[in-house]
Formats: structure tokens, C-alpha cells, sequence
């Protein structure tokens, strides 16, 4: 038993032994609670988004007193997430960022191309490796031409012209 699953039998004890308690609560009774936080949890971000899309899109369409009043329910409703947050027990707390974590897919578009182990972890890639799909031949050519030159570039394009004989 874990020290979570442990702590929530001694809370759930009153009046009974550890053995009994741990008798009476199985897993689904602690699937429950951790459902209840997660439910909890997903209000309050829902309502801090409301009020955070309220703010943004209404900031310069309002006076400054309902601007005023925007500001602080929008501040007020991530302080009320906040403050749930760091209320949890650290095995709510884990239920939930395990519950982060899985909402994302992972991405291997890369590594699926480059046919890799997604699972293989830290690769070393030196600079060289690194394509640039952005990076032109042309350009190449001109960093070759001109790896040579330090002269800084400075005056007016009227003096490029003189210089050239065109003014």
C-alpha cells in the first residue's frame, strides 16, 4: 500500500484499526475521490478560462471601471486555482499531474520519418546533421564568397551611387 492510499485508510478509520479500515476501502472508493478533485479541478480551470477570454476580449472595447472589474475576476478566479492547487495531498496532487501529462499525444512525426526509437531517449545531434528547409544554395555560395571579408559596411545609398558612378 502506498503512503497515499495509506494516509486516506488512517483518515478513513475513525474509530476502527488500520486492518479494518484497509478491509473496508478498496479502490474504487479511492478512483472516487481522486474523480472528485479532478472534477474540482476542471471547474475551476474552466471558469478561470471564461474569465481570462472575457478579459482579453472585452480590454479595449469597456470603460475603465468594467475594465477594472474584469481585471479582478480574471486575477481572483487563477488565485482560486492556485489556491486549489496547493491544497491538494501530494496523492492528489500526483493523480492530477499524471492526468496533465496523459491528455497529451506524444509527437514522433520526426522520429517516425527518420524511422528512430521514440523511446530510445536523448539523441546526440551534432550541428552539421541540422538541415535548414529555409536555407538556400545561393546563400551558401555568398557565406564561401565573402567568408573573407570583414570590412564593415557604412554611408548612404547617395554614396553607394557616387561610388559606383551613377550620381
Amino acid at each position: 500500500v502506498t503512503d497515499w492510499k495509506l494516509n486516506l485508510l488512517v483518515k478513513a478509520a475513525i474509530g476502527n484499526t488500520v486492518d479494518s479500515a484497509a478491509n473496508k476501502i478498496d479502490d474504487a472508493i479511492i478512483e472516487k475521490f481522486i474523480e472528485q478533485v479532478l472534477v474540482k479541478y476542471d471547474n475551476l480551470l474552466e471558469q478561470h478560462l471564461i474569465m481570462r477570454r472575457k478579459y482579453y476580449d472585452y480590454f479595449n472595447r469597456v470603460d475603465e471601471r468594467q475594465l477594472k472589474k474584469l481585471e479582478k475576476n480574471f486575477f481572483a478566479s487563477i488565485e482560486q486555482l492556485r489556491r486549489f492547487e496547493a491544497g491538494l495531498e501530494p496523492w492528489q496532487r500526483e493523480a492530477l499531474e499524471k492526468r496533465r501529462t496523459e491528455r497529451y499525444q506524444l509527437d514522433l512525426t520526426y522520429s517516425t520519418n527518420h524511422n528512430l526509437d521514440p523511446s530510445a531517449g536523448k539523441v546526440e545531434v551534432s550541428e552539421e546533421e541540422i538541415e535548414d528547409p529555409h536555407f538556400k544554395e545561393s546563400q551558401a555560395e555568398a557565406f564561401e564568397l565573402y567568408k573573407d571579408d570583414t570590412e564593415e559596411s557604412e554611408g548612404t545609398y547617395e554614396d553607394y551611387l557616387k561610388l559606383k558612378g551613377l550620381a
